[in-house]
């Protein structure tokens, strides 16, 4: 977790998001809670906003069909 926690302010979008992602898979419930109350307030990207309000799109959600062109 200590390894992962810098990246939230990484100035590229997808980097944060999966930092979010990262964190939210690792830490306990409470101690995510205090750590989105703080980070989320600064985020302005939509995409790393989902991963901490647990709004993105998960990929096992979209069918093979979705996927394609």
């Amino acid at each position: 977790i200590p390894a992962i926690v810098p990246h939230l302010g990484d100035p590229d979008a997808r980097v944060r998001a999966m930092a979010v992602w990262a964190l939210k898979q690792l830490m306990a419930e409470d101690a995510w809670h205090a750590l989105r109350s703080t980070h989320s307030t600064i985020e302005q990207d939509p995409a790393v906003m989902a991963e901490w309000w647990g709004t993105a799109a998960s990929p096992l959600t979209i069918s093979p069909a979705q996927g394609t062109a």
